[in-house]
């Protein structure tokens, strides 16, 4: 059973509650659902269609979105987004998430979850909103007819709630993006090359996945790692050593010539001036 019995000391839950959310899915016709996550240590975005729904039911089973790579809000463009609604609560509901079922988890401790509980606003809340607090308990839960302004946007949410936002213009969406806090991480959900290209070369973040989530991570070939807010170098095979690693940097001067003399031929060699005789 995923349960957590034990409190984290304040300065440990403090350094974990850096991020997390579940995710979303891409669209057909080069249509995306973006999943963001904000971020101040750490932040994911993801760029989703459809068929990703499943990569969310993932993110529930195993930490119910207490994770820094998991995303913390889904951008889903706005002619898709009561199908993406539709088959995300299919998808849980079809789970069934429950401590009982051995499928889901707590949240990690009463703090972060009085915390989560209160950035539920039950007149934005599409599905879900069930919690106990004593038992650290957030049902998996969609909220719509939210924007970068809502209290819930402000912070990382790093639980089972995850933001909807319709968007209309690509540009615009990645333009709102850019002018938050890099990303730990991003993902992609799309079939359409050109939309796929345009996110990842105009979105800066740390790492992420096409048509995937999470999943990243388990590559030690790939380097893991933030970017500005989201975190500075990376680690994983030769990246975590080049890392954690000083590159002592040494002067070895020969002693046949000493500096001075050297600077003083290379002066007079090309500095030095010549008197000219005129007739």
């Amino acid at each position: 059973m995923y349960n957590f019995d034990v409190e984290l000391p304040t300065t440990v839950a403090d350094a974990v509650k850096a991020l997390g959310r579940e995710e979303a899915q891409p669209l057909s016709g080069g249509q995306t659902l973006i999943p963001t996550l904000k971020a101040r240590l750490a932040a994911p975005s993801v760029l989703v269609s459809l068929h990703g729904i499943a990569e969310m039911k993932g993110v529930c089973k195993n930490d119910a979105g207490q994770i820094c790579i998991a995303p913390d809000y889904a951008l889903i463009h706005k002619s898709k987004k009561m199908e993406f609604l539709k088959s995300a609560v299919a998808e849980i509901e079809k789970s069934d998430f429950s401590i009982e079922n051995d499928n889901y988890v707590q949240i990690i401790n009463k703090r972060n979850t009085k915390r989560l509980i209160h950035l539920l606003d039950k007149d934005k809340i599409y599905y879900g909103g069930v919690y106990d607090l004593e038992k650290r308990y957030i049902a998996p839960t969609l909220m719509t007819e939210i924007s970068f302004e809502d209290e819930i946007m402000e912070e990382e949410i790093f639980g089972p709630i995850l933001p909807i936002i319709e968007y209309d213009d690509l540009d615009e969406v990645i333009t709102q993006i850019k002018a938050r806090p890099k990303p730990l991480a991003c993902y992609v959900f799309s079939n359409s090359k050109s939309v796929t290209n345009k996110i990842l070369s105009q979105i800066s973040f740390g790492g992420g996945a096409v048509n995937d989530a999470l999943m990243h991570i388990l590559n030690n070939n790939l380097p893991f790692g933030g970017v500005g807010e989201s975190g500075i170098g990376a680690y994983h095979g030769k990246f975590g050593f080049r890392t954690f690693s000083h590159y002592k940097s040494i002067l070895d001067k020969s002693t046949v010539f000493s500096a001075r003399s050297v600077r003083a031929h290379i002066f007079r060699r090309f500095f030095s001036t010549k008197e000219v005789q005129v007739d």
